[in-house]
C-alpha cells in the first residue's frame, strides 16, 4: 500500500516561504492568487494489505510527529491500494 502524506502549517501559524511564493508568482504574471501554503509531501510504501493496521499506523506516526518538533504542522493522510 502507499501512504500519501501531506504537511501543511496550521491555518494560524504565518507561513512566509508561502508568502514568498505568493509574490514570485505574482511577478510571474500570474493573477488573482490570494495566498499560497507552502508544504511537504511524503510517499511511504507499506508492506501487507491490511487497512486497519495501516491506518494505526499512520494515526501512531502522526502522533509522535504532532507531540514533538511538528507540533505546529498539520498532516493529511490519503491511502491508494
Amino acid at each position: 500500500m502507499l501512504a500519501r502524506i501531506h504537511i501543511t502549517l496550521k491555518k494560524d501559524v504565518l507561513d512566509p516561504q508561502g508568502k514568498v511564493i505568493a509574490n514570485s508568482l505574482s511577478n510571474l504574471g500570474f493573477e488573482g492568487i490570494q495566498s499560497v501554503r507552502q508544504g511537504k509531501y511524503i510517499e511511504i510504501m507499506l508492506d501487507g494489505n491490511d487497512k486497519n493496521w495501516h491506518q494505526y499506523y499512520f494515526q501512531n506516526y502522526k502522533n509522535n510527529l504532532l507531540q514533538g518538533r511538528l507540533g505546529h504542522y498539520q498532516l493529511y493522510y490519503f491511502e491508494e491500494y
